[in-house]
């Protein structure tokens, strides 16, 4: 009997021990996340704290893993390859645009996502290979969009993968842009 008792009260302890430890882990809502993302990523820029960062990364992380339908995934994923950006860390943030892009490839930050590649690759990587592939993925992708700025994006792209196919320096293509440009004016004048 007395065994019983025993029993009984180490097993009620146990539980009210787990009850208690458990209730102050309460899981934040999605909008207090966010809520806590956005505040740390901008503690973090004002203090510039490589530790603030990272926190914020978590918590954007944690509505991509939490809430993988919410509008604010996406926004989580956008924030991410900034903080990225911001601490130099160009292969986490190509690997966060090529999800960004392939998950939500018709929202502007998808498809900004999908440029963005290139130009890490091109400017920050110096992967002219990459570079090149992603920027042509890019345009064949959105070259039919509709969305004004994305088509003076695609264009400008297009330009770029010329650079790169012939083989020109930023200096020698953009002596060519000007002259081509100067032409067309001509052209136009007459």
């Amino acid at each position: 009997m007395h065994k019983t008792r025993v029993f009984f009260s180490t097993t009620i302890t146990i539980i009210i021990i787990i009850l208690i430890s458990s209730c102050g882990k309460k899981t934040k809502s999605e909008q207090e996340l966010f809520s806590l993302a956005n505040s740390t990523k901008d503690s973090a820029i004002i203090k510039n704290d490589t530790n603030l960062f990272n926190q914020s990364i978590s918590y954007y992380q944690e509505i991509i893993d939490n809430y993988p339908a919410s509008d604010s995934v996406v926004q989580a994923y956008e924030n991410i390859c900034e903080i990225y950006s911001r601490l130099n860390k160009f292969t986490q943030v190509i690997e966060y645009c090529k999800v960004l892009s392939e998950k939500f490839p018709d929202k502007k930050e998808g498809k900004k996502a999908a440029f963005t590649m290139g130009f890490v690759y091109e400017n920050f990587l110096n992967d002219k290979d990459n570079a090149l592939t992603a920027y042509k993925s890019f345009v064949e992708k959105y070259s039919n969009d509709t969305d004004p700025d994305f088509q003076n994006l695609i264009s400008n792209t297009k330009l770029i993968i010329e650079k790169f196919e012939k083989g020109l320096s930023d200096e020698e293509f953009l002596k060519i842009q000007i002259e081509k440009n100067t032409d067309t004016k001509k052209e136009k004048s007459k």
